[in-house]
């Protein structure tokens, strides 16, 4: 274990930290680092299981972690990276927890990323990215936290995200999606946090919600949402923020 995070620590990362083959956490994170990440981390740390760059200056294009198979974290928060989501993420099949949050990334998701079995937090937000809202989520059963806002996300919500039984954060907020909210969410019944605001949702507020028993804040606020508020939402007991403004 290497952590060096919290510091004031500036330049480049040394390419000599590739010479320590045995490493198994990495953490650079809340400095002042920039430059370009030395390929001789990623390809020469294979016993990486968590890799923490987050909250540093560097520039280019998002590093290629393709090699490191064995990843469970990629904390990428906050680092400066430009360009398009690699790919080759999709081939570490270890990977839990993946946050590209806060960046200049653009493009849309690649599906490989649909591809990995463990996933249980995704954090993309904050960023450039386009294309449909994207269904290939559905399929990661693992998954309790799911944030794509603040891009620019289009289409409808996928009614398959109410198969997610294992999600407790959905938030889609400040994108561009439209349609309605799919009455399916009520069946992710682990969810506690609902966050679809600053969208083009039209229609009413299904009445579904109300099954969502563990929710505790639901925001729809700033959409194109009509009709009545309806009664049910009442029988979601844990609910402690509702926010319902700029709305019809």
């Amino acid at each position: 274990v290497l952590s060096l995070g919290r510091n004031l620590f500036s330049g480049d990362i040394p390419a000599s930290l590739g010479a320590l083959s045995q490493l198994e956490s990495l953490n650079l994170s809340n400095n002042n680092l920039t430059g370009k990440v030395p390929d001789e981390l990623m390809m020469q740390l294979s016993n990486l299981t968590s890799l923490n760059l987050s909250n540093n200056k560097f520039s280019g294009e998002i590093i290629n972690v393709g090699e490191l198979k064995s990843l469970q974290v990629l904390n990428l928060s906050n680092c400066g990276f430009s360009g398009s989501v690699p790919a080759s993420i999709g081939g570490l099949m270890k990977l839990e927890t993946l946050d590209l949050s806060k960046q200049k990334l653009s493009g849309e998701l690649p599906v490989q990323i649909f591809g990995l079995p463990n996933l249980q937090l995704v954090a993309v937000q904050e960023n450039h990215l386009s294309g449909d809202v994207p269904q290939g989520f559905s399929s990661l059963i693992s998954l309790n936290y799911l944030n794509l806002s603040y891009n620019a996300f289009t289409g409808d919500i996928p009614t398959t995200y109410g198969f997610l039984n294992s999600l407790v954060v959905l938030s889609l907020s400040g994108n561009r999606i439209s349609g309605t909210i799919p009455q399916e969410l009520g069946d992710s019944l682990n969810l506690r946090v609902l966050e679809l605001r600053s969208n083009q949702l039209g229609g009413k507020i299904p009445g579904d919600i109300s099954r969502l028993s563990n929710l505790k804040e639901l925001n729809l606020g700033h959409n194109k949402l009509t009709g009545e508020i309806p009664k049910e939402i009442s029988n979601c007991s844990s609910l402690n923020s509702l926010l319902l403004s700029g709305n019809r």
